[in-house]
């Protein structure tokens, strides 16, 4: 474990660290006990005082060089993301250890034109960049590693499953920004388990831990024992069918919701079909809402003509007449999703 926290007295940071390693390796989350390799005060204090991470990759580096020189016999991985300075220190990883260097995997936490190093990864041979895997979920980064023959095609099915019901736990704690943002992860998680069990079908005796019961089966059929699909994640429930509702692009009633793409087909009241996100779609208003708005413009206008008894205003007060922030249904998306 290449650390960035430095070493201090009595290996205080360092300990925080193990504990943390102890309690996931006791409850099964990690196959072994990491050796734990830690920074130094000199790259921490260029980053706190000068947002420098030029000392911090240079020092990963330093003790990745350190421990493979112990084990020259054994190939590496590293895992590390683009928010500090993993990716550089991955980047020359596999500038200077070639062959020794299986894969670099960069969990992308950043827009990736913010990462530091990047001019780096650019000016290394094609062979060399392939072996840098981008991944935003880890289902990215198990294809990316089953594509390069470093898991069987059982890992990958174990991570997709696993990986989803990790996807599952975040959604029910909320922990999403928006709407907006929980749907593209959505679409962009459900993507992503179905490239992983099509890469999954397609693989040969390579990919497979096991031997094949007869070799005049096919390679796909022998793969699907191997490779159980992962359901996809569902959107929430939606209008029921018949139900007015209200798009961008006018009044419609719902023909049909599919829970897997998040789409509602809407005949429009101007006999179209539309197609498009649930986040855009709403319940019109209705008149029971009228009070409502009524109540809120005469409470505007009150407002005004206190501060205008009170002889403090300069000019005329500016009444809001615009109603839509008042609606009676659940509100719609960005303008940024794709309607389709």
């Amino acid at each position: 474990f290449l650390s960035a926290r430095p070493h201090v007295w009595r290996g205080l940071s360092e300990n925080a660290s193990l504990k943390k390693f102890n309690r996931l390796w006791r409850k099964g989350n990690l196959h072994v006990m990491p050796a734990l390799l830690p920074g130094d005060l000199h790259s921490g204090n260029a980053f706190m005082t000068q947002g420098n991470l030029e000392p911090m990759a240079s020092k990963k580096f330093s003790n990745f060089q350190q421990y493979a020189s112990l084990y020259p016999e054994c190939t590496y991985c590293f895992v590390g993301d683009n928010g500090q300075g993993d990716f550089l220190a991955g980047v020359r990883m596999v500038r200077e250890f070639g062959h020794r260097m299986d894969a670099v995997f960069i969990h992308q936490v950043q827009p990736l034109h913010l990462t530091f190093g990047w001019p780096e990864m650019e000016a290394l041979a094609p062979d060399q960049r392939r072996k840098i895997v981008i991944f935003r979920d880890y289902i990215e980064a198990a294809l990316g590693a089953f594509r390069r023959g470093l898991i069987a095609v059982q890992a990958l099915s174990r991570i997709m499953h696993s990986a989803r019901q990790d996807y599952l736990a975040l959604e029910a704690e909320g922990n999403f920004e928006s709407a907006e943002v929980k749907e593209t992860e959505r679409l962009r998680f459900n993507a992503n388990l179905e490239l992983a069990y099509q890469a999954g079908l397609s693989a040969g005796p390579a990919s497979l831990s096991a031997t094949p019961r007869s070799a005049n089966k096919k390679m796909q059929a022998f793969a699907g024992d191997c490779i159980v699909p992962a359901p996809p994640i569902p959107a929430p429930d939606g209008y029921p069918e018949g139900t007015a509702v209200h798009t961008p692009y006018g009044e419609g009633v719902v023909v049909t919701y599919d829970r897997i793409s998040g789409r509602y087909a809407v005949e429009l009241s101007w006999k179209c079909t539309l197609y498009i996100n649930h986040l855009r779609v709403r319940l019109p208003r209705t008149p029971d809402s009228t009070p409502e708005r009524w109540g809120t413009l005469a409470s505007t206008f009150k407002k005004a003509a206190q501060v205008l008894r009170r002889g403090s205003l300069d000019s005329k007060p500016e009444v809001d007449l615009a109603l839509e922030h008042v609606d009676g249904g659940s509100s719609g998306g960005s303008e940024g999703d794709d309607d389709g």
